[in-house]
C-alpha cells in the first residue's frame, strides 16, 4: 500500500469546509474495517483512507499547520501503513464509565502476549500471532491512546487504541471467516 504524502493531506482551512461530509464517508467506510470482539473491544483494520483520516483529523484537531509538523504526523501513521500481504489495525478498548477505565487496562496488562487472528474454518485455520508496536507499549501499564478522533461515537478518553501488525503469507482481508482469538495465560484463566 502506498505511503501517505504531505501533498494529499488538505490544509485546515479547505478541510473545514469538508470536514462534515468527509467525516461521514469514512465512519462508514470504517464500518466494514472492524471486528468487535466481545463488549469492550475492537479491531479496526488500518489501510490508507483510515490512515489519511486520521493524519487530517490530528491536523484539525491539534491546529497543525507547519508542513515539518503535518509531515511529523505523516510519518507517525504511515508505521501503521499495512504492506503488501500483511495486515495492521488498532485494537480499541472501550470503557465507557472514566472512574472504571484504569482499573480495566490494568486488568489487560500483557494483552499482547495473547492476541492472534485465526482466518478460515476449524480445518484449514491459519493462526495468526498479532506483533503490538512496541513505542506504544508499556510493561508495567496499556497506555492510553493520545490521539483525539475515535472512529466509533465514544469520545476518546473512553478508549484505549494500540497499534498492533500482523504478516501474512498470502493476500488476507477481513471478512466474517476471521475472528481473534485470545490465547488465556493459566495467570488470567
Amino acid at each position: 500500500m502506498k505511503p501517505l504524502v504531505l501533498e494529499e493531506i488538505v490544509d485546515r482551512e479547505k478541510y473545514a469546509e469538508l470536514r462534515t461530509s468527509y467525516r461521514t464517508a469514512v465512519i462508514d467506510y470504517k464500518r466494514s474495517r472492524r471486528l468487535a470482539v466481545g463488549e469492550n473491544i475492537t479491531l479496526l483494520f488500518e489501510d490508507y483512507e483510515t490512515l489519511r483520516f486520521q493524519v487530517q483529523e490530528m491536523v484539525w484537531v491539534e491546529g497543525i499547520a507547519l508542513p515539518e509538523k503535518i509531515q511529523h504526523e505523516i510519518d507517525t501513521y504511515n508505521e501503521l501503513m499495512p504492506a503488501d500481504h500483511e495486515l495492521s489495525a488498532t485494537l480499541f478498548i472501550e470503557i465507557t464509565e472514566a472512574a472504571k477505565i484504569r482499573a480495566a487496562l490494568d486488568r489487560l496488562i500483557g494483552v499482547d502476549e495473547h492476541v492472534s487472528l485465526i482466518v478460515g474454518d476449524e480445518h484449514e485455520a491459519i493462526e495468526i500471532d498479532a506483533q503490538f508496536d512496541p513505542k506504544q507499549m508499556e510493561e508495567d501499564r496499556i497506555p492510553p491512546c493520545s490521539t483525539s478522533n475515535s472512529p466509533s461515537t465514544k469520545k476518546r478518553s473512553d478508549a484505549s487504541a494500540i497499534p498492533i501488525r500482523s504478516r501474512a503469507c498470502g493476500s488476507a482481508t477481513p471478512t466474517t471467516n476471521g475472528r481473534l482469538k485470545s490465547r488465556r495465560s493459566p495467570e488470567t484463566a
